[in-house]
């Protein structure tokens, strides 16, 4: 191959030359393909070391390789293998149950990284692939309960905040609390405001609109890309019959994320609620340009047809 002639790999590659059956120059070729992006070639140098000597290092690099080409067949059969070879890697185990995740069996997934559990129960970012699993499954409790006990072997930033949608999006009465502990964690140098939008979604899922709207607001003021702030509140202003305050903060909505089609779809029914059917069709039309299966816009669409 042309590619590994050149440099960077061109010194590793002569030496190959000269010892072809030295699996660790294999290794290094393919580590250094990989930081370069060829992950093909990578690919077929891991190979060629774990055909030399099945060593653990090899075993994971050929796993991550066929991850990073998509090869989710081949690293399944890799990692099992492997597996067999080496029952203690848990970072075999770990990338095994990642390669069900992209292959959507989120149910073996979740068998893998409980084998991973039983090893290690305080691994932290297990129960939080174990989570994601769960809500891919649509088992809220089960993904909740793996967050919280994630959360509680390492309070992370990004699971707490994981963890708080979720209570948002349940109306379990612990978001607040929760919230207001995420806030007071936050770093004085950088600011998040999704515990505090989380806040504003638990109060308006539980049709506290009043303390909904100003915490919704301040994520705004502080975040003027916050796209969710934006949807959340329109969609009180809705409720609230307040048609045109709606269709000002979903025309800023559709500029942050003009590929999102549920500000469209939101317009639509702003639009629909004055009376402007062609204006609401219009928006209908467009949010299932940006996404056919949108089964709400479907819906929307098909009653405004009928009522004619």
């Amino acid at each position: 191959m042309e590619l590994l002639q050149q440099p960077p790999f061109e010194e590793i590659t002569d030496s190959i030359k000269e010892f072809p059956k030295n699996d660790q120059l294999y290794l290094n070729r393919g580590l250094l393909l990989t930081k370069q992006g060829q992950f093909g070639a990578a690919t077929a140098d891991f190979a060629k070391a774990w055909k030399l000597k099945q060593t653990e290092d090899a075993a994971v690099f050929l796993a991550a390789s066929f991850i990073n080409t998509q090869s989710y067949d081949s690293a399944v059969v890799h990692l099992k293998n492997a597996i067999v070879l080496f029952p203690n890697n848990l970072v075999l185990k770990e990338r095994l149950g990642y390669t069900y995740e992209q292959k959507n069996d989120y149910k073996t997934a979740i068998q893998v990284y409980d084998e991973i559990i039983k090893k290690d129960s305080l691994d932290f970012r297990t129960w939080a692939a174990k989570a994601y699993c769960y809500q891919e499954l649509e088992n809220d409790p089960a993904a909740i309960q793996a967050l919280e006990t994630s959360y509680r072997l390492e309070p992370n930033q990004t699971v707490g905040i994981e963890l708080a949608s979720m209570y948002a999006e349940t109306k379990n009465p612990r978001t607040i609390a929760f919230c207001d502990l995420l806030i007071k964690a936050d770093s004085a140098e950088v600011k998040n405001v999704q515990p505090i939008y989380c806040k504003g979604l638990y109060y308006k899922n539980t049709g506290n609109y009043s303390l909904a709207k100003p915490l919704l607001e301040k994520c705004i003021k502080e975040d003027y890309n916050f796209n969710y702030a934006y949807l959340d509140l329109s969609t009180i202003l809705y409720e609230e019959k307040k048609y045109m305050d709606a269709i000002k903060l979903l025309e800023i909505a559709k500029k942050i994320d003009n590929q999102n089609p549920e500000p469209y779809y939101r317009l639509g029914r702003c639009l629909e609620a004055l009376l402007n059917k062609d204006g609401a069709k219009l928006e209908y039309e467009r949010a299932l340009a940006l996404d056919p299966n949108y089964e709400v816009a479907k819906e929307a669409l098909e009653n405004l047809k009928n009522a004619k």
